[in-house]
């Protein structure tokens, strides 16, 4: 009798199993589902921080942007102070006005021709918003003859300066006259722009 007592709790003992393996059994789960809400939370964590570099580059190019047109402005404006202080003091005999021939327009030019005749520098302001790149025709006229006398670059206000040379001096001409350039190597006046600024020389 006692030796069936004794098999019964043997074999009692052997169903239950050892109590570390009982213990490894009930954490693992626990383990296993912390490990993947850790990896969950870091590749959250990771995509926040890709996004927030992403947001940070672009706010850096915008930034980046901005100071260029700045430093830009900038270099236009010492570049213009310049040319007004040399053009204040530019010897000449007299300052031919440029007026626009649209009515209501603001536009305008200076031109200060030297005491030779045979140069002046041409201010012009108010031609409204423009490319960089446009250009503008210089032309003299004397009754039926034109004269192509240069050309003059404006920035994106419309404001531009040059220094123009004439192969004659400037009060052989009647008038002065400023085109939008329509087509490269224009060679005649027939084939400029309509006239946006005009003065009389004499």
């Amino acid at each position: 009798m006692a030796h069936e007592n004794e098999s019964v709790s043997a074999q009692g003992t052997q169903d239950a199993g050892p109590p570390t393996s009982r213990l490894a059994a009930a954490v693992f789960p626990i383990l296993f589902g912390l490990t993947i809400a850790v990896v969950a939370v870091g590749a959250v964590v990771v995509v926040l921080l890709f996004n927030r570099v992403g947001d940070l580059e672009d706010e850096n190019r915008t930034l980046g942007s901005v100071v260029e047109a700045n430093i830009l402005q900038l270099r236009q404006s010492v570049i213009q102070q310049q040319t007004i202080s040399y053009w204040l003091a530019y010897p000449g005999p007299q300052t031919l006005v440029l007026d626009t021939p649209f009515e209501g327009g603001t536009a305008q030019g200076l031109l200060k021709p030297a005491e030779a005749g045979l140069s002046a520098i041409l201010l012009v302001a108010g031609l409204g918003e423009l490319p960089p790149s446009s250009t503008y025709d210089i032309w003299l006229t004397e009754g039926s003859r034109t004269v192509h006398a240069g050309e003059i670059g404006l920035d994106a206000a419309g404001w531009g300066t040059s220094t123009v040379y004439f192969d004659e001096p400037l009060n052989t001409f009647e008038t002065v006259e400023l085109t939008l350039r329509v087509q490269e190597n224009v060679g005649s006046r027939a084939g400029a722009g309509p006239v946006v600024l005009e003065g009389s020389i004499r």
